[in-house]
């Protein structure tokens, strides 16, 4: 039996068909998603299951199997009720919609996004299923995406109305019809050929990123980390090692900076500019970070879907005389962590730069904090002593070869020190997010409980004493 045409089968080959035929035939050779994207897609589930409540006479399809779904559909179909991921085969098209609506005789598609706006890619699905729908025989009339209103405020218990935007699609997808026919063709073609050939200089349109270059791991240093550059085109003209770059020439200064450093095996320093930005600092030294998690639905009260909210921070305050004190701060529970966490916050009134990596993060959620409690007046003056310890190595002030064109400070700690995240059981951020939400709105042991505060507080710290080993490790280049 030939493969059938699946609705995220056909939105991946619209952009990438070699991707479509690689998720169809050789799933297990892409990468596995990150614990990040499976949140994802399982926060789009909730947020599907929440947009149903929009409609409470309808039905949920449920079956066993492929064929029980079809016939289970064509038999609710009757029902003339709203229905939940109906099946529709048409040909070699299948696919589930998210909402099937009775509307004036015939029945209105509803696609149901975990996302604020109506995006290209979200039209061609839409499509795909309107087709399907219809060369199925389902009298389709409207189309409709229904995403999440960015605008929405919570007051009181969620109110599903309000939480979404509902956005008639009906024209916007006729153009994406019209191409439909040759569209489904073409990418049928692609599944019933052999295994397409792929390099690493593949690339595509895909809007979520293509992993098919993962495929061809590259030599350390190579092309693909000159910094805001994917080295496409070194890697067209045969050149994979930055090295190998004669004369470093096409490089942008920056760039020109990452070659020297990597052709003489050393950092670049220019003392300068370097030694100018550390005399900016003002005594005591505030480094300081942030976690925070950004639900779609939001889970209290006055606040907005995607809302960064904080519930964890570290700051160790460096004296000039060499003394530094750590404070942090964990939200213990599943309530709202602003109130409490502002309070612990409250020490960084006085005098000093306040340091932050990628500080438009930390001012983001400061400013956002002085939103939602206008009361907290000194929280302005605080976003307003904050210094950015990415600066010196966003201008390439200072480039180790060890940062392999990253200045991220999970980059820039251990090419400058002996210091890394390896050793710790979280060591990203969203890691951090995702352990915070499991410890706090899922059932969870005590013992469990602990375990992971003690690691999210590790972790936190390790952000704030990297930003006393770095602008330590600066200090010492200048000399």
């Amino acid at each position: 039996m030939a493969k059938l045409l699946t609705k995220s089968l056909f939105t991946a080959g619209v952009y990438c068909p070699e991707l479509m035929w690689f998720s169809a035939f050789a799933k297990e050779e892409l990468p596995e998603h990150s614990r990040a994207q499976l949140a994802i897609f399982e926060q789009g589930t909730r947020v599907g299951i929440l947009a149903t409540q929009r409609h409470p006479s309808g039905v949920r399809v449920d079956a066993d199997d492929f064929k029980e779904y079809l016939d289970l559909t064509k038999e609710l179909l009757s029902s003339r009720l709203p229905l939940f991921e109906p099946a529709f085969l048409a040909g070699r098209q299948y696919c589930r919609i998210d909402m099937l609506v009775p509307s004036n005789g015939g029945w209105d598609v509803v696609e149901v996004k975990s996302g604020t706006s109506v995006k290209e890619v979200n039209l061609w699905d839409v499509a795909f299923q309107v087709d399907t729908a219809r060369r199925s025989g389902v009298d389709v009339q409207k189309a409709y995406i229904l995403h999440i209103n960015s605008d929405y405020v919570r007051k009181g218990a969620i109110d599903v109305d309000e939480l979404f935007t509902k956005v008639d699609v009906t024209d916007d997808i006729e153009p994406f019809l019209a191409k439909l026919g040759q569209k489904t063709s073409e990418l049928c073609r692609v599944l019933d050929s052999s295994r397409p050939k792929v390099t690493m200089l593949h690339s595509c349109q895909s809007p979520y990123g293509c992993p098919l270059p993962s495929l061809f791991p590259l030599p350390e240093h190579n092309v693909t980390q000159l910094y805001r550059s994917n080295g496409q085109e070194f890697i067209e003209q045969g050149t994979i090692l930055i090295a190998d770059i004669v004369d470093g020439a096409g490089l942008n200064p920056k760039q020109y900076v990452q070659w020297r450093a990597v052709t003489q095996g050393q950092p670049q320093v220019n003392k300068d500019a370097l030694s100018k930005w550390l005399s900016s600092l003002e005594y005591p030294l505030y480094h300081f970070d942030f976690e925070t998690f950004s639900p779609a639905v939001p889970l209290y009260e006055n606040t907005r879907p995607y809302q960064r909210i904080p519930f964890q921070f570290s700051l160790h305050i460096e004296h000039e005389d060499g003394r530094v004190e750590h404070h942090d701060y964990l939200h213990p529970d599943s309530s709202d962590p602003r109130p409490q966490l502002l309070k612990a916050l409250k020490i960084l009134r006085g005098d000093g730069s306040v340091l932050a990596h990628n500080a438009s993060f930390e001012k983001g959620v400061l400013n956002e904090l002085l939103q939602a409690f206008p009361e907290e007046t000194w929280i302005t003056r605080a976003i307003n002593r904050l210094v950015d310890t990415i600066v010196p190595f966003r201008n390439f002030w200072y480039y180790h070869p060890d940062q392999h064109g990253s200045c991220s400070l999970k980059a820039v700690l251990p090419a400058l020190t002996t210091n890394g995240y390896d050793d710790l059981e979280v060591s990203a951020g969203d890691d951090a997010s995702l352990e915070f939400v499991r410890i706090t709105q899922e059932d969870v042991s005590d013992e469990e409980r602990d375990r992971v505060r003690k690691d999210l507080l590790a972790y936190c710290k390790k952000d704030t004493e990297a930003m006393i080993d770095i602008v330590a490790a600066l200090r010492e280049a200048c000399r």
